[in-house]
């Protein structure tokens, strides 16, 4: 009895000792892990093509879980690098290859895991060393990123078109300075509308494209 009470007591041990080693690996491995989506499986933010951004980010035991969106060539995968300073987290996100079939373009949705004992203030989201998306942290939640569209010149076209979709917000379009934002967004929110079985739909966005056009 007391040689089995032993043995029972060396196996409860032996198994917490393993799970403390895997709770320790996967602390261990975690700041490399990542996963994306097959192509086309994500939320769609646009017309003609899914507008690259910031999704979402998660606060969790060990760190931070950011999902952005990203369109690519087919085929090709796709490297998170990150740097934390100071509050700010620069996710750079680059494609392994260059094999790109002819009119083959592919969104995807990836999760990246970063490691982090601070508090996030600031996500900046870069393709290829090119700002896409940069937005405000608090907690769990993002702003929609309006009030960093002044910042740089280069990005402003960029950031009020992302923010023009995301308010939904017509007006924005005309501060962008992208010529096809403005139709595209009327196609957006006319396919969102006739999703939800309005019968006005047409008749709405008919009469505000004639207004803008004349």
């Amino acid at each position: 009895m007391v040689e089995m009470f032993f043995l029972n007591s060396k196996f409860l041990l032996a198994m917490f000792l393993l799970i403390i080693l895997s709770l320790f690996s996967f602390a261990l491995f975690w700041p490399k892990s990542f996963s994306y989506t097959d192509c086309g499986n994500c939320e769609m933010l646009g017309v003609k093509k899914n507008i690259e951004r910031i999704v979402s980010i998660r606060k969790n035991f060990f760190g931070y879980e950011i999902k952005v969106i990203a369109n690519t060539c087919c085929g090709i995968k796709l490297a998170p690098k990150t740097q934390i300073s100071k509050g700010i987290i620069r996710l750079h996100l680059n494609a392994l290859g260059s094999n790109c079939p002819m009119g083959c373009l592919c969104d995807k949705e990836l999760k990246i895991n970063i490691p982090s004992s601070q508090e996030l203030k600031v996500i900046e989201f870069y393709i290829d060393d090119i700002l896409i998306d940069k937005r405000s942290v608090y907690g769990d939640k993002l702003s929609n990123g309006e009030e960093f569209c002044e910042q740089i010149p280069s990005y402003k076209e960029r950031c009020y078109t992302r923010v023009a979709f995301i308010k939904k917000d017509l007006n924005l379009c005309n501060i962008s300075g992208n010529k096809e934002c403005f139709l595209e967004l009327q196609e957006y929110l006319l396919l969102s509308c006739l999703s939800q079985k309005i019968k006005s739909c047409k008749e709405i966005f008919s009469e505000n494209y004639k207004q803008e056009t004349i």
